[in-house]
């Protein structure tokens, strides 16, 4: 089996790569830039999802395509990617394409990313590919920046009530392999780790892991993006995956 990825240099890509290699895939990899040196699983494809240059030659052949590439910083750019990435699927007849996506966002479009997102599921819907949306939930990682992000020397500053269904990024990655490898599902089930946790709890349990003695301020939301996950529904989903405090352990910080 084929699979292409795009965004493979990415964090998560790293992952996926790592899960379909151990499986016996074959992956195709694609980056803009220079490519590194293939590999006997995993052939590196210089391509341009901008543009759409030499995306049809890097998908063809492919029983799979796994589109985890993303800009936050241009939206824009990031819908245009997408549709170029569907158009050079459907000319190399690729059978499957498997989009990321986030749980709960239709509570939360106000914020320019999650509306991003919501208009590339419409976009991925009306496409005529057959796909798998993936919606998964914020990973650890990205709880660990936010609980982080308006500390200073003497506190860590929280915003009240901000309640996250924080995911292991292994098994994001799990997921999403197991996505590629399996027939389109349309909207699969989405996923979420296996705690809801206010992300004060989170800030203590790595305060308890780090040794940190900081105080520990609980405030009003500070940012337009916390505003917005505290916001999210959390509907049905499956879970999985260690939780915070697991991977902070496992060395996840």
């Amino acid at each position: 089996m084929i699979v292409a990825v795009t965004g493979a240099t990415g964090a998560l890509g790293a992952l996926v790569l790592e899960i379909l290699q151990a499986r016996g895939v074959s992956v195709r990899a694609l980056t803009r830039r220079d490519p590194p040196d293939s590999t006997r699983q995993v052939k590196f494809v210089k391509a341009d999802m901008a543009s759409g240059q030499g995306l049809e030659a890097a998908f063809a052949g492919a029983q799979a395509i796994l589109h985890l590439a993303h800009d936050r910083d241009a939206l824009a750019n990031d819908a245009l990617c997408l549709r170029n990435v569907v158009a050079a699927a459907l000319e190399a007849k690729v059978p499957h394409l498997v989009y990321t996506g986030i749980c709960g966002i239709e509570t939360a479009a106000e914020l320019p990313y999650y509306a991003g997102k919501l208009h590339e599921e419409h976009v991925l819907r009306n496409s005529g590919m057959a796909f798998t949306i993936q919606r998964l939930a914020q990973f650890h990682s990205l709880t660990l920046a936010l609980l982080l992000r308006h500390a200073d020397e003497t506190a860590l500053r929280i915003p009240d009530g901000l309640i996250l269904r924080s995911l292991d990024p292994q098994a994001a990655a799990l997921r999403l392999a197991d996505a590629a490898c399996g027939p389109p599902q349309g909207r699969a089930d989405d996923c979420a780790g296996p705690q809801r946790l206010e992300l004060a709890s989170c800030a203590r349990a790595w305060q308890a892991h780090k040794g940190d003695q900081r105080a520990l301020r609980i405030e009003a939301v500070a940012d337009a993006q916390m505003a917005a996950m505290a916001k999210l529904t959390h509907g049905p989903a499956a879970t999985a995956g260690r939780s915070f405090a697991q991977w902070l352990m496992a060395g996840g910080c």
